[in-house]
């Protein structure tokens, strides 16, 4: 199986999710090795950032799973 890679990916309106409000944002991101300001201000406009090793399939299909779910 090939697994492609995205170098971007574009999401239309999601500040307009973050500043509606109604909606439940969770962003999964690899744990960064220091502070993150881009997570941090996303975590700010009430997005969860959710940090996963996305090597390590189980644990990706673990947080994917769990926060689909809640």
């Amino acid at each position: 199986m090939t697994i492609s890679r995205f170098e971007t990916a574009v999401i239309v309106g999601a500040t307009a999710f973050l500043n509606d409000g109604s909606y439940k944002i969770k962003i999964l991101r690899k744990k960064p090795e220091n502070k993150n300001e881009k997570s941090e201000l996303l975590a700010s406009k009430g997005a969860e950032i959710v940090h996963v090793d996305y090597n390590q399939k189980d644990d990706l299909v673990k947080a994917i799973d769990a926060n689909l779910l809640t």
